[in-house]
């Protein structure tokens, strides 16, 4: 069994996938007590109804969910194996912010309850070790993309139509994705840039991009369902990833399977000041050019 968040609810809030009985539970991109206590109560009734039915769980992260979920194992009120998976990478994945939350020890303790501890990256694993949890029960299984909608997809002869493709989060690097965008039109390069997914600063970043005058040049879509991933990947050249730190992105998993090219700024943004961003930005994009 599979039970998540799910944003937008454009998916059935329970399917059979094969032999995996998949809950989508609904929630917010406003992380507000009243959101958390309620997907906390909702995971909590749905494992308690259906333990009898579950042979093994995953627990997607090591937050709220993994919290819930080790809570009701400690108190016996579930007894199926959990895996607790880590979403995020980097120096700042949720292994670490769960260690720098308020009573860490306990929450340490009701981790440790889990059969499997997963990471998608080698950060997340020695962050595993780093803190003291279980050789024995950590295990690192990646991402994965079922890619069979992109078999017939082929690479673009030249690159001038940028996507990015995630959450519309400050912390992705599209503040200063944005603003390289504008330094290459101010010097009449014909690019153009489409930011695909929601996020709390997706006003914020409409509103860069207004006041650089960049309203040929970027698109917002919104959030785009799974089905439709294919005919986005074709109708752009290029990738673009200016994340702070990620695990393993699905979108570049999903980027590579439909032989987009990618761009990925992670180490740039790692090694420099935020000042020096943009023009990095431009000098890698004006490079696949």
């Amino acid at each position: 069994m599979v039970v998540t968040e799910q944003l937008g609810m454009s998916l059935p809030r329970e399917e059979l996938v094969g032999k995996v009985r998949v809950i989508r539970i609904p929630s917010s991109e406003q992380r507000s007590v009243i959101v958390q206590l309620k997907v906390a109560f909702a995971l909590a009734t749905i494992l308690i109804r259906l333990r009898q039915d579950v042979a093994f769980s995953v627990v997607r992260t090591f937050t709220l969910p993994a919290l819930v979920v080790e809570l009701l194992k400690r108190l016996r009120l579930i007894k199926f194996p959990t895996l607790v998976t880590a979403d995020t990478g980097g120096g700042d994945d949720d292994i670490v912010a769960l260690q720098r939350r308020p009573l860490s020890a306990v929450s340490h303790w009701l981790v440790s309850s889990n059969d499997y501890m997963n990471g998608l990256c080698a950060a997340n694993t020695d962050h595993l070790r780093q803190f003291g949890y279980s050789e024995s029960k950590i295990t690192s299984i990646p991402n994965g993309v079922d890619a069979s909608s992109w078999e017939s997809t082929h690479p673009s002869g030249e690159v001038r139509r940028f996507l990015f493709l995630g959450r519309g989060v400050a912390a992705k690097g599209l503040f200063e994705l944005i603003d390289a965008v504008s330094t290459l039109v101010s010097e009449h390069r014909d690019i153009t840039l489409t930011i695909a997914g929601a996020g709390p600063d997706g006003q914020a970043l409409r509103q860069r991009s207004s006041e650089l005058g960049l309203e040929a040049s970027v698109t917002f879509a919104g959030r785009v369902e799974y089905d439709e991933l294919s005919d986005l990947f074709a109708a752009h050249d290029c990738l673009v990833l200016p994340s702070y730190s990620e695990g393993m992105p699905l979108s570049v998993l999903e980027a590579t399977e439909s032989a987009a090219p990618m761009a990925d700024y992670g180490p740039t943004i790692n090694e420099i000041s935020i000042a020096t961003v943009a023009a990095r930005l431009v000098g890698q994009l004006l490079a696949a050019d």
